[in-house]
Formats: C-alpha cells, sequence, structure tokens
C-alpha cells in the first residue's frame, strides 16, 4: 500500500514538475534561438549580400572599363572626322595646327575665341584660323600654351576677299558681314560664294568665307558701290576643331 501511494505521488510530482518547467523550458529555448541561430542566419545572409554585391561590383567595373574602352574609340574617331572636315582639300597645301576652343567670348554670339595652341606649338600672330573647311578668323594675341583669335563676327576683321565664279574683289567686314568696294555694274548674283583673295600677307587664295545672300545697288558710297551681304560658312553653334594655319 506504501508502494502504491509512493508511486502515486511521485508520478503526480513529476506531472506538476512538467507542468510548471515546460514554459521555461520553451522560454530558454526562444532566447537560446533569438540570440543564437536567428544572428547566425543573419550574419550568414549579410555575408551572402556582400559577396553578391563584390560580384556585382567586379561585372560592372568590367562593363565599365569596356564602355570607357568604346567611348575613348569613338572619341577619337570623332575628333578624326571633325579634323578631316574642318581641312578643305583646297587648304591642303598649307599646313595647319588643330586646336580645340577653351571660350568663347562673348557668350551668346562669339566675337573672340582662346585656343589651346601657343607659340610653343608654333601659333603666331595674324595666322588664319578655319574650321570645318571655312574662314573662323584669325590669330590676334598669343600666350605659351594658348591663342586668341578674332572670329568672323568681330568688326576688327577685314579680310581681302573674291568671287571666284566672276573675278570681282572685295573686302569682307566682319560682324556686319559686308563684302565693301564692290562697284554697282561688277557680276554679283545670290547664291555667290565668296573666298580670301590672297592679296596680303596674311590668308592665302582660296579659303571659303560665306555665300552671297544680298545685293543692293541703291545703296552704297556716292552712288558708286552695291551693298553685298555675305552669309558666313563658319557657325559657331557647332562644336568644330580649328585649324591654325602656320
Amino acid at each position: 500500500m506504501k508502494g502504491s501511494i509512493w508511486n502515486f505521488g511521485l508520478a503526480v510530482a513529476i506531472s506538476l514538475a512538467l507542468i510548471v518547467f515546460s514554459p521555461i523550458r520553451f522560454f530558454i529555448h526562444s532566447i537560446m534561438i533569438q540570440t543564437l541561430y536567428v544572428p547566425v542566419l543573419e550574419a550568414e545572409a549579410f555575408v551572402n549580400a556582400l559577396v553578391t554585391a563584390k560580384a556585382q561590383r567586379d561585372s560592372l567595373s568590367l562593363e565599365n572599363a569596356h564602355l570607357l574602352k568604346i567611348l575613348g574609340i569613338y572619341k577619337r574617331a570623332l575628333y578624326r572626322r571633325r579634323l578631316r572636315s574642318s581641312i578643305n582639300p583646297t587648304l591642303a597645301r598649307w599646313s595647319g595646327i588643330p586646336a580645340d576652343a577653351l571660350a568663347f567670348e562673348p557668350l551668346g554670339i562669339p566675337a573672340k575665341v582662346v585656343l589651346n595652341k601657343g607659340w610653343i606649338d608654333g601659333v603666331r600672330k595674324d595666322r588664319p584660323v578655319i574650321a570645318y573647311g571655312s574662314l573662323a578668323g584669325k590669330i590676334f594675341e598669343v600666350a605659351r600654351n594658348s591663342s586668341s583669335a578674332i572670329t568672323v563676327h568681330n568688326r576688327r576683321l577685314k579680310v581681302a576677299a573674291i568671287i571666284p565664279r566672276s573675278g570681282v574683289l572685295g573686302v569682307f567686314e566682319g560682324g556686319t558681314f559686308m563684302l565693301h568696294y564692290v562697284p554697282k555694274w561688277a557680276d554679283v548674283r545670290v547664291g555667290d560664294t565668296v573666298e580670301t583673295s590672297g592679296i596680303g600677307p596674311i590668308y592665302p587664295y582660296g579659303i571659303p568665307i560665306g555665300v552671297v545672300e544680298k545685293c543692293d545697288t541703291s545703296g552704297g558710297v556716292q552712288g558708286m558701290f552695291m551693298d553685298v551681304r555675305v552669309k558666313p560658312f563658319y557657325d559657331f553653334t557647332q562644336k568644330a576643331v580649328f585649324v591654325i594655319l602656320r
């Protein structure tokens, strides 16, 4: 009888212990999961993310290097194409110095352009400057590593010019784009090409200046000359490789 009571009491005690300590066991288990297992999973996910990010970075670096190489090839090809287009075949007998623009003054319609070549590169004062095969201006100031040129938009630019079709001579004035001292009886037509005449020490013969866009015989000095307006070929709105003739 005593043994049965003892066994019964032991069973009750064990049951009570399980009832009391089970929540504690589950609590301890959950604490262990939160403090050990979850951080391990998070650390593993973080490491995997780092590995993935490194792989993506390496892939992007290779792709960027490839794109930069392609861009460099494109820029060199574009520069050569612009350079070729800046040298008119009729000017092939003169050597030139390629130059890029550093600044335009003033902004808007530039009367002056600063170039990245100077006397150390062989640039000299009063040398013609061409762009896309036509007259852009002339050098008026030279420094060691840069130079400044007045453009066809500057009234200080005066060029002895000729209309090759008829041989009519005149003086092209920058800024106003007028071809001065053309007699009223001269053979000038709208659409005629105007080029440098080669008269004088600065501009060689045959540099295209522009095209006649207006002829007016009603004006002029003392009724002797017609007003001839020229539309320059040089377009300052287009990026160009300038060529300074030697």
